[in-house]
């Protein structure tokens, strides 16, 4: 249902900045969302905050029923493909889930990258960007993000090829490092790996050395056979 500019002025004074249900567990609160924690299950609030600069600068009119009903939509349109914690959405900015254990991880994607402060990706990805991506320094903040170097992958079985598949998206060139002829990994992996043009092969090697101080700058292979 479309809204006009006339019942937008009006919902400005009825937006949701915060929430106080006690008795639906313990509260965390978030820059946008508040957490109520109860044993095993959490129920989210997503509220109509906006912030900048980890700063609450005010609210947008139904901001919290669009991001938690996006977020309900792709919970349930993948549901058969991989699970997820989503109980219930009881509200259209009320979700009801699994209280689940952190995994540390984080993945960014952006094809251009920005920044100044504390917070920002340009600040917090730091050496592994002067590594992995080559700019006009006058101009890094504005170009898209490209890898002109070339990079190699020292692991084992699948993740070997998986990550080296991964990084093809970014680097020039990717070198798989392997001591042995032979592979252990699923042969989906090996074959996707070969056809790729980015990817080569350097066997019966190891990696003896990692160069470079702050940053890596390369690496000294030895041959196991020669």
């Amino acid at each position: 249902m479309a809204l006009d500019d006339g019942q937008l002025l009006e919902l400005c004074s009825q937006t949701l900045e915060e929430s106080n249900f006690s008795e639906l567990g313990r509260k965390y609160e978030g820059k946008v969302r508040d957490s109520y924690v109860d044993g095993d299950r959490r129920t989210i609030v997503v509220s109509d905050r906006v912030s900048a600069f980890d700063v609450v600068i005010g609210t947008i009119p139904l901001k919290g029923q669009v991001l938690n009903q996006m977020a309900a939509f792709w919970f349930h349109r993948l549901s058969d493909i991989a699970a997820n914690h989503l109980i219930d959405v009881p509200d259209p900015c009320v979700s009801v889930v699994r209280e689940c254990g952190l995994l540390p991880v984080e993945f960014v994607y952006r094809g251009y990258l920005t920044g100044s402060t504390k917070t920002s990706i340009w600040t917090a990805i730091g050496a592994l960007f002067q590594f992995y991506f080559q700019f006009s320094p006058q101009l890094a903040r504005v170009h898209r993000a490209r890898c002109t170097r070339t990079t190699h992958v020292v692991r084992m079985r699948d993740a070997a090829f998986k990550e080296a598949l991964f990084i093809t998206k970014f680097a020039s060139e990717v070198v798989l490092v392997h001591r042995r002829q032979g592979f252990r990994s699923e042969k989906i992996y090996q074959t996707q790996a070969r056809e790729n043009p980015k990817i080569s092969f350097v066997l019966d090697t190891i990696v003896e050395r990692i160069n470079g101080e702050e940053r890596v700058e390369g690496v000294a292979v030895k041959n196991v056979k020669t």
